[in-house]
């Protein structure tokens, strides 16, 4: 006996398999094995054959039906599995990723812990800098100061010097005035230049206006006003030139001290300058230090950020991937399901004109047999009768 082809009565016409969704869901099956990761041309052959295998009920199905019917439900099995398998990746890519943000978190609370260490660090030594720089600034201060205070005096008792040497030279330039040595055509200048000699040296005015009077007059015309004149000059050139000499030696004793103070100053200085160097120097270390911390800190926060942005991402796969498999069960894979399964529905009941046409043919053919039976009785004596 042959089998029911898809066209057949038995095997359900197309416009059968239409009507009762049979059609339909073949075609999602055929969807689903284009979309399988194999070879196109196969992938076409195989939906080409996907109709003529399916659709027949699973009890009209020849071998080679049941080959291709198997191959694609090995192929939509493949396709699960695989489903099935990127779920389970990702799931283990998100356990992964989430044991690893645990250990990233702790990287970053203890960078979060060391920059702030540093910074404390920071502080303490920006006030040592501080304190530093004021101890600096004031031993500049101070040895700028000194300086300028042992300038002053150098100059004083360089004028001082100079002051004792023209007092000097001026004793000596008026000694021809005073003892009459001097001739009387030098007179004139040499009186002009003693009086402005004393007047660089700070003498008295009124006392240097009367000696052109006296120093004109010879020795032996000069009175006893001229005298006492002559008497206050020397007086006063000798107080002068002892003031000089007192205040020369001051200062020439204070330029000792002075060396000393600058001495010490110029130490002072020298070790203001070198703790704000070192202060300098750490707080440049701390800075260096603070950059690199912030760095690991930056680095292990964004490492982290990265890492929970990753299980978001899974987490969305996931259900992604998930939706994707329900899709695809309740889809192709229960049509393939449906199909491959699928029996024949039971024959209907014989109708009731189908049950009286038998009865009524039996009748027929007891008429029909009446007549012969009751011509063989007839005939049946008269063969007897030859008998």
């Amino acid at each position: 006996m042959k089998r029911a082809s898809i066209g057949s009565k038995q095997g359900g016409t197309p416009k059968k398999a239409k009507a009762d969704g049979s059609a339909k869901l073949c075609q999602e099956v055929i969807k689903a094995v284009k979309t399988c990761p194999i070879p196109k041309d196969v992938a076409q052959m195989l939906s080409g054959m996907m109709t003529c295998a399916l659709l027949p009920f699973k009890a009209e199905r020849h071998c080679f039906q049941e080959r291709v019917v198997a191959m694609a439900g090995e192929l939509l099995s493949n396709t699960e599995a695989a489903l099935v398998s990127e779920i389970e990746k990702v799931k283990q890519s998100s356990v992964e990723a989430e044991a690893s943000q645990a250990t990233k978190t702790a990287e970053a609370e203890a960078a979060s812990a060391e920059v702030d260490a540093v910074n404390e660090k920071m502080k303490a030594q920006k006030i040592a800098l501080a304190d530093a720089a004021k101890a600096y600034k004031a031993a500049t201060a101070s040895l700028k100061k000194t300086k300028e205070e042992q300038a002053g005096r150098d100059g004083e008792l360089f004028i001082v010097t100079k002051d004792q040497e023209a007092l000097v030279a001026v004793q000596a330039l008026i000694q021809p005035l005073l003892d009459g040595s001097c001739e009387d055509e030098a007179k004139e200048n040499l009186i002009e230049g003693t009086k402005g000699a004393l007047r660089d040296l700070g003498f008295d005015p009124s006392m240097i206006a009367s000696l052109p009077k006296v120093f004109v007059k010879a020795v032996a015309d000069r009175g006893p006003f001229d005298k006492m004149a002559l008497d206050s000059l020397g007086q006063a050139m000798d107080g002068k030139l002892k003031e000089l000499e007192d205040k020369r030696a001051a200062l020439e004793s204070a330029k000792s001290t002075d060396a000393q103070a600058i001495a010490a100053s110029e130490q002072c200085f020298s070790a203001a300058q070198e703790i704000q160097l070192k202060a300098a120097e750490a707080y440049m270390e701390l800075e260096a230090e603070l950059a690199k911390k912030t760095e690991a800190l930056e680095t292990a926060q964004q490492v982290e950020q990265e890492l929970v942005s990753q299980m978001k991402a899974c987490t969305r796969e996931v259900a992604k991937l998930e939706k994707k498999l329900l899709a695809f069960r309740e889809g192709a894979m229960a049509a393939y399901l449906n199909l491959r399964d699928r029996e024949a529905p039971p024959l209907p009941p014989p109708a009731e004109e189908d049950e009286e046409e038998p009865a009524a043919m039996e009748t027929s053919e007891e008429a029909a047999a009446a007549p012969e039976a009751e011509g063989e009785a007839t005939e049946e004596p008269e063969d007897m009768a030859e008998a």
